[in-house]
């Protein structure tokens, strides 16, 4: 049983954005550079070896990370937290911000970048509480014998890998084990959401 979920099983109203890609994708290559994307590698590097989890990203220490500079690490650039929408990249982005903005049960969105030669160490994301969390490729090279992985852990050591690739989804209980690690040339990005877990969201289909 793959510790991985069907993203149709859990939140299939995403699916506009498998639909919409190459829309989507292109606004976000010509507008990236326009993007407010920080930091986060010190603090997830430190909270994973102490905690063993991923760091949690709040408003406040959203606002106190440094904006990016740098060519390595893991980076975020806030889409939507708790309803509420990021002035400046969703301004950057309006026809992704138009497709999920009337979506209910989307808990947090973020532009989730991880550079070559990066990764996150094994964690569990479980200060984010009872959620799914939904990374989607938005822009994923392509690159010969090069790829950018996500692993997740059950309770008995078992792996399970997958390659990122564009416009596919990787859904999963945000309390599961897993790590990511970028092994190509240029960076890595995925949209990040958090999604209200089926078992207590009254707008997920059944």
């Amino acid at each position: 049983m793959s510790l991985f979920l069907d993203y149709l099983d859990v939140f299939p109203d995403l699916k506009v954005l498998s639909d919409n890609f190459d829309n989507i994708h292109k606004e976000f290559i010509e507008n990236r550079d326009k993007l407010e994307i920080r930091d986060f590698s010190k603090q997830q590097d430190d909270y994973i070896s102490k905690n063993k989890k991923g760091f949690p990203i709040q408003l406040n220490s959203y606002l106190q990370a440094k904006q990016t500079n740098t060519d390595v690490g893991w980076h975020m650039g806030a889409l939507c937290y708790r309803g509420s929408f990021h002035p400046f990249n969703g301004m950057a982005l309006p026809t992704l911000i138009e497709l999920i903005s009337p979506i209910k049960g989307i808990l947090d969105v973020g532009i989730n970048v991880l550079n070559p030669n990066s990764s996150l160490d094994w964690h569990s994301d479980k200060d984010y509480g009872n959620t799914h969390r939904i990374l989607w490729g938005l822009d994923v090279p392509v690159e010969d014998d090069k790829y950018s992985i996500f692993q997740m852990k059950d309770q008995f050591g078992n792996i399970e890998t997958k390659i990122f690739e564009n416009n596919k989804f990787y859904v999963f209980d945000s309390n599961t084990t897993h790590r990511v690690e970028n092994m190509m040339s240029k960076p890595r990005t995925v949209l990040a959401m958090d999604v209200i877990s089926p078992k207590s969201s009254k707008y997920t289909k059944k």
